[in-house]
């Protein structure tokens, strides 16, 4: 795949910066403008404008708001001074680790004929989106084993880290 296909040049959704049907993938720090950065993009190509100075092929956007609510949303599109026809906003979890979510997808971007589709936040989009509110450690040991004072001392780290109840249990044989 690294060599000339000869088949030219791609086709652009964002001149030199964004491929059609390309994965791309923004990531950085909560709250550092990434959804900000997106929907700009989103909202220059559903105008056929163009995006920080490169041109768009313009086209339909579909935008999955797997965290913010629809109010939330309303308040982030009053700063921009446009708000067209063709930019697509859901906020149905279309699961992409499962056969449904997908085909959901493929349905809703055949359907707005979407260019580009933003899923924020991409860890909202799969079933394991999130840990349970208690955590099972399992030592295969009774208590007071060494294992098992290990465990409780691992336990506690984990916890403390993802702010969960962690439980050690003991199940020997």
């Amino acid at each position: 795949y690294l060599r000339d296909s000869g088949d030219g040049e791609p086709e652009w959704v964002v001149e030199g910066l964004l491929p059609a049907s390309y994965l791309v993938i923004i990531g950085g720090n909560s709250k550092s403008g990434k959804s900000t950065l997106a929907t700009a993009l989103g909202l220059a190509i559903a105008c056929g404008e163009p995006f920080v100075g490169l041109a768009t092929s313009g086209g339909s956007v579909l935008w999955c708001a797997y965290e913010e609510s629809e109010q939330e949303r309303t308040m982030v599109l009053r700063e921009f001074p446009s708000h067209p026809a063709g930019f697509h906003i859901t906020h149905h979890k279309l699961l992409i680790d499962t056969a449904e979510g997908l085909a959901g997808l493929r349905y809703w971007i055949l359907r707005t004929g979407a260019r580009l589709l933003v899923i924020d936040p991409l860890y909202g989009a799969n079933q394991a989106e999130s840990l349970p509110d208690e955590i099972h450690i399992i030592v295969p040991l009774t208590a007071g084993s060494s294992l098992d004072a290990r465990a409780r001392v691992i336990a506690e780290a984990i916890g403390q880290r993802l702010k969960r109840r962690v439980v050690v249990e003991n199940k020997p044989g």
